[in-house]
């Protein structure tokens, strides 16, 4: 098995990436449908590309004619960072569907950047009533229980490792292995793939740095991986829940041409809309300064000029504490809304922790319906409403004690 990258983390995982190469084979070869779903982000989206670039090939060579690829393969992100119950039941309807009318077996699903964390039990336990099989590549905290509902679970934190590599990052090196073993398969510039992903995660490894370097190597500058690694954020922004499955294609490099121009089109847009949502940001927030860093807090919802409006709540606040970084401060800013938090901080800020508020959260408004998760020093809590308040309280206490 040869990677990319040399990786301790690679290394680790490697068992489990032997399992999910064997699944994927015996499921293509017994004709049994594989459904992806990935996170509706920039990371998902290098995901979901990396194993489709190889999994359609590797599907057509078992079926005679091409329309039945469509049939035993699917795409489809999803807007919830994990697998909700009602894409659950969307799903079971699908290829409840799909067997009644042309006799396929129920899917194995693959769950992209998605799926490790505790929300997603309940639509784990849906879809395999009906029969289908799981298997999930993350890099979110897992937990404890998800395992044993998967046929593979790939995920650094099972191993002892963190933030090291993105879901799109392991997905290329997955593709890379399995382009192996297609003939005459066009260069596929996995490591630029896993570079994009890296980018818009923020991923800040050495594994990353490896990437970047391989993709340089192949001609694509840093400068070119993060203007693509912003288009494909922008583009997952307006595709919704639909694949885009040739837009995003050509923004990864399918056809040059195409993805140039396309480029050069949302540069100048994204360029606007960054700048202009910057301003309206800074001059709303409320900025407490701290002994060792700037506590920022934006009503986020007053300040997007509509509800589709991009850049999204997440995307702002990740702007603005950009903005800190970029003048040498130290930040936490959080996006406040009216049943939500969004959350980025400066690494350096250690006892910063979304999950950490969240169980403060839990033990001391456990009538407050808080969900939410992400990375330590960005992700999203969400709450009822009538709650705000007392959420908020909860929050100034704890950042005032770091």
């Amino acid at each position: 098995m040869k990677f990319l990258i040399e990786s301790s983390v690679l290394q680790k995982l490697k068992p489990q990436i032997q399992e999910l190469l064997t699944l994927l084979k015996t499921t293509i070869e017994s004709k049994q449908p594989i459904y992806i779903r990935h996170h509706a982000d920039a990371d998902g989206y290098t995901a979901g590309i990396a194993l489709e670039r190889v999994l359609v090939p590797l599907i057509g060579a078992q079926h005679k004619r091409e329309r039945d690829v469509s049939l035993y393969f699917q795409r489809l992100p999803s807007l919830t960072p994990y697998y909700s119950y009602e894409d659950a039941t969307r799903d079971i309807q699908n290829f409840l569907r799909t067997a009644e009318q042309f006799s396929t077996k129920p899917p194995l699903f693959l769950f992209l950047d998605l799926g490790s964390g505790p929300e997603n039990i309940p639509s784990y336990h849906k879809v395999k009533i009906y029969g289908a099989a799981l298997a999930v590549i993350d890099h979110h905290p897992a937990d404890e229980h998800i395992t044993p509902l998967t046929e593979v679970h790939i995920n650094p934190h099972l191993i002892g490792s963190t933030y090291d590599y993105s879901a799109g990052m392991l997905c290329a090196e997955i593709g890379n292995l399995l382009a192996l073993e297609i003939k005459n398969l066009p260069e596929q510039n996995f490591a630029f793939i896993a570079a994009v992903s890296g980018t818009a995660d923020k991923v800040a490894s050495e594994e990353y740095k490896k990437y970047m370097s391989l993709a340089s190597h192949k001609g694509f500058s840093k400068e070119f991986v993060q203007q693509v690694a912003k288009a494909i954020d922008y583009e997952a922004h307006i595709l919704g829940p639909t694949s885009g499955r040739e837009l995003v294609q050509d923004l990864l490099g399918k056809d040059e041409k195409k993805q140039h121009k396309h480029l050069a089109l949302i540069e100048k847009q994204l360029e606007k809309l960054f700048k202009a949502q910057l301003t309206t940001c800074l001059h709303y927030a409320q900025i407490e300064e701290k002994k060792h860093f700037s506590y920022v807090k934006v009503p986020i919802e007053d300040v997007l000029s509509s509800r589709n409006a991009y850049p999204p709540r997440g995307k702002a606040i990740g702007i603005v504490q950009q903005h800190f970084n970029d003048q040498g401060k130290k930040a936490i800013t959080v996006g406040v809304g009216k049943s939500s938090f969004n959350f980025r901080a400066s690494t350096e800020i250690e006892k910063f922790d979304v999950h950490a508020f969240m169980d403060l959260c839990k033990k001391k408004v456990p009538y407050a319906q808080i969900n939410g998760g992400g990375h330590r020093v960005a992700g999203s809590v969400t709450f009822v409403a009538a709650a705000k308040e007392e959420v908020e309280n909860l929050l100034d206490e704890y950042v005032g004690g770091l």
